[in-house]
């Protein structure tokens, strides 16, 4: 990861979507498919470039819960060769909330195969930072919402606030949709880790 800001940056192309769906049996299927592409997509791109670019991948609670999770990450690992600190699972913020104790289990678990987890669009529920430090997470992605109105003084302590908590938990700070100079004069100021945004550059394909 860096703090370079610069056009080049980590999550840029790869953010592979795991939509969260009503039912056991579509997201155990939707893993299972898209699994050991998103491993192998991450793998070919950094091994051709020579790169260190990591791929995000979008998890629900019932993936992580299912049986066979662990055993396919494994899988994916081994058939893919790929560099487990090149992947990262994402858990929306409502969802982490509802985490039960075998689920913060299975994060643990995933921190051991080097793999990250990041909390995405952090700041749309009543959350805490109590459950930061209890999760082994890597990553917090700041909501647009108060990247949007960041200029404004009231949003700006409120970023100001989860960059200084994140920084004392050892948690990297992610800013998404920054779309103009302003905003991101301000995150940097603030001390953000990685900010991306239109302003920056459009997403390319893979």
């Amino acid at each position: 990861m860096c703090r370079r800001h610069r056009r080049a940056r980590p999550f840029r192309h790869l953010h592979i979507h795991l939509y969260y769906q009503r039912g056991r049996y579509a997201d155990h299927v939707r893993l299972h498919a898209r699994g050991r592409l998103d491993f192998w997509q991450i793998t070919t791109w950094n091994n051709h470039y020579s790169s260190n670019y990591k791929i995000g991948i979008n998890i629900s609670p019932i993936q992580i819960e299912d049986a066979t999770f662990i055993g396919k990450v494994k899988e994916f690992i081994n058939e893919t060769n790929v560099n487990p600190s090149w992947v990262v699972f994402e858990i929306t913020e409502s969802s982490a909330l509802n985490f039960q104790e075998n689920i913060v289990k299975i994060l643990s678990v995933l921190s051991d195969f080097r793999i990250k987890v990041a909390i995405d669009d952090f700041g749309t529920g009543y959350s805490s930072f109590i459950y930061l430090k209890r999760y082994s997470i890597d990553y917090l992605k700041i909501d647009k919402i108060p990247i949007d109105n960041i200029e404004k003084d009231e949003d700006k302590q409120i970023v100001k606030a989860i960059i200084s908590m994140t920084k004392i938990l050892k948690i990297m700070t992610i800013a998404e949709g920054v779309e103009t100079k302003e905003q991101l004069k301000i995150l940097k100021n603030l001390g953000c880790d990685i900010i991306q945004g239109y302003y920056l550059g459009r997403p390319v394909s893979s």
